[in-house]
């Protein structure tokens, strides 16, 4: 607030100046407390700041070290590239693998005659396309497609109204035309490749004959037909099998994508080799993950750094610094000191602590590495340093598979016992009437609820059936097609067994049911499938007990209680009883996470700290407002009282001056006498 000034009216005192000075001492006495409030808590948000900044950077090297993929990454090489090449996924293993190729796969292609225009009528009717393998001129269709129809009218009729209509219907097959020169012809692709994907395509045609060259059922193609009798188009392109050998062993595949066969391997195959072959390897990337630990080893030490400048003394200068003797600052270092020089416990692999590895602590709190030590403990055992640095688990045995843990699982090794093992919901058909079974109009159809969904009319195809695996496999594909089942994710195995069509759901667990909802009448007495015929039995949940506490069954997982909570396991198959153990570890990137998440999070120790620092911060603005309030006042006080005074002086002067003239009158006067 600006100083009032006045000057003494009568008196001629300087009440502005010393007014001024009173209210200056005032303030000198109260701003410099408050000055060296504010520097030291503007001193210590600094430092906070600076030691959050360096844990938030050291938090960062840690989601590396924390996930399993970042100690599974892979080099693929091939020797011909051009020919074979490959991908890896996060669960390929490394090793090296001769492939040879001897055939591509191909998908079928089949030609029409030729036409003058695009425009020229073709003819009217129904196309019946069907997928499936071709032997000494027999077809046999494939389980796993079905039929389908493409109607073809007068809009339609024409070439390109044909290869329209095709592929707007979407079936696996696409219509294309080519002017080879002799004119234009209409080329049908089966979308997928390989022996079992080729084309039959038979016509109802509108004209009454649907084998001629005459109108749609030019477009008719029948391999055990006569030529321009059924067999009315021409085959360009076989359709045939990808064949590869893989380390001498044979391969066949429908696609020139070939999976499954090198474990987390991809093959894509462009060429046929030859007699050559060419060799794929895969090797752990070593040198990625031994960069990872490196740069966590240099945050870890830029934040040791931090922590020694912030808290240190110097005995020599009597210098300190700004966070000395601080309890969050001295409670995360040893947290973190106590972390990394820690075992580990439950890693159930060759490394307990980061020594084994090569790191050790320095005198300083810093960190080194043994450069030689860490990479054979990266080439030795890959999984073990792993399990050191990550969460995660491991089982003894082979059917029994970690899944997860959750936030309130307990480091360590817990024994499994199983008393029930996890079945699925199953329906026993009656037993059967004999082979070779026809199925047609009169038992062809049927709809079932499998998991609680029902699904659609499933229509089997029309043949004669040989055996029960023929026709099981005719009744697993129809099911597993239906667009009801297949949107929900449900889906079936279907066995002949003893003469009865068994039919599985594909989940486990007491949520898995199947129920036969309706079927014709010829069904029961010829598959013995039926609403009144056959039985039931609901899946079962596993049940068992991980660490000797009872656990929790659903469908084929187990999930833990007590020290084991949240930790889930999956029992996919083996004995009743003891199971061996699974380990659990949350590692050392796990725990020091969890740490830094605690002073981290925007609920975290830091940024209460932060909040209180701020309200300590707003409390000496505050003082600071209440002292210019206080100082205003005061100024306004004195200089009211200062005024008084100079009033009274002016009034006592102007007396004393009146008593002066008064006196000086009566001396004139008795000298006149």
């Amino acid at each position: 607030m600006a100083s009032i000034t006045v000057s003494g009216l009568g008196s001629g005192l300087d009440i502005g100046g010393i007014v001024t000075q009173l209210v200056e001492a005032e303030r000198e006495a109260a701003t410099p407390r408050l000055d060296y409030r504010e520097a030291t808590v503007t001193a210590e948000i600094s430092a906070v700041g600076i030691l959050k900044n360096a844990a938030s950077e050291f938090q960062g090297t840690l989601s590396k070290l924390s996930s399993a993929r970042t100690f599974s990454p892979l080099t693929l090489t091939s020797t011909d590239i051009d020919k074979v090449g490959a991908t890896a996924s996060s669960i390929a293993k490394p090793g090296q693998y001769s492939v040879q190729v001897s055939q591509l796969a191909q998908s079928h292609k089949i030609a029409t005659g030729s036409f003058a225009e695009l425009t020229d009528t073709v003819g009217q009717g129904t196309l019946n396309f069907q997928f499936g393998s071709y032997d000494d001129d027999s077809f046999s269709a494939n389980p796993d497609k079905t039929s389908v129809n493409v109607t073809i009218g007068s809009a339609q009729s024409s070439l390109q109204g044909v290869r329209d209509a095709v592929n707007e219907a979407d079936i696996g097959v696409t219509a294309s035309i080519i002017n080879d020169g002799s004119g234009n012809r209409l080329i049908f692709t089966s979308d997928d490749s390989g022996a079992e994907n080729s084309l039959r395509i038979t016509v109802a045609d509108s004209d009454g004959n649907s084998i001629d060259q005459s109108g749609l059922s030019r477009l008719a193609f029948d391999p055990a037909a006569d030529p321009d009798a059924g067999k009315n188009m021409t085959q360009t392109v076989a359709a045939q099998d990808a064949e590869l050998t893989v380390d001498g062993l044979a391969i066949t595949r429908s696609t020139n994508t070939v999976t499954g066969v090198i474990s987390g391997v991809t093959l894509d195959l462009q060429q046929v080799t030859g007699d050559s072959a060419a060799v794929i390897r895969v090797q752990s990337d070593t040198d990625s993950v031994r960069s990872n630990i490196e740069d966590f080893v240099n945050s870890y030490n830029q934040l040791a750094s931090s922590f020694r400048e912030l808290g240190k003394y110097d005995a020599d200068t009597g210098s300190a610094g700004i966070l000395l003797g601080d309890p969050m600052l001295r409670n995360m270092q040893a947290q973190v000191r106590r972390i990394v020089g820690a075992s580990v416990e439950g890693t159930n692999g060759s490394y307990q602590s980061l020594m084994d590895i090569g790191i050790r602590t320095q005198s300083d709190g810093t960190l080194s590495v043994d450069t030689a030590k860490l990479n054979t403990a990266l080439e030795t055992d890959m999984d073990s340093v792993a399990r050191l640095w990550g969460a995660g688990g491991k089982a003894d045995d082979s059917l029994v598979d970690y899944v997860r843990a959750g936030s309130k699982t307990q480091a360590g090794n817990y024994p499994v016992t199983i008393s029930q093992i996890a079945t699925r919901g199953t329906y026993t058909g009656a037993t059967m009437a004999g082979f070779p079974m026809t199925v047609d109009g009169d038992n062809d159809a049927f709809a079932l609820r499998l998991d609680g969904t029902v699904s659609s009319t499933i229509s089997l195809s029309h043949a004669t059936y040989e055996d029960g695996d023929a026709l099981a496999e005719e009744i697993s594909a129809r099911i597993n097609n239906d667009s009801f089942l297949k949107s929900s994710g449900l889906s079936v195995n279907v066995a002949f067994v003893d003469d009865h069509i068994e039919i599985s759901s594909s989940r486990y667990g007491s949520d898995s049911t199947i129920e036969i909802t309706s079927a014709d009448a010829g069904l029961a007495s010829s598959l013995g499938i039926g609403t009144l015929i056959g039985s039931t039995r609901t899946g079962l949940d596993v049940e068992g007990s991980i660490g000797g506490v009872a656990a929790k069954g659903y469908g084929r997982l187990l999930t833990g209680a007590g020290r084991a909570d949240g930790l889930v396991v999956e029992i996919t198959g083996g004995a009743l009883g003891n199971r061996g153990g699974v380990s659990y570890s949350t590692g050392i990137a796990g725990q020091l996470n969890n740490l830094m998440s605690n002073y981290l999070n925007a609920d975290g120790l830091i940024q209460d700290r932060l909040d209180a620092l701020d309200g300590q911060q707003n409390s000496i603005d505050d003082a600071r407002a209440d002292l210019d309030t206080r100082v205003a006042k005061l100024e306004e006080r004195l200089t009211a009282q200062y005024t008084r005074l100079d009033g009274t002086l002016s009034q006592l002067t102007a007396t004393g001056d009146f008593l002066t003239a008064q006196l000086d009158a009566l001396s004139g006067f008795n000298k006149d006498k």
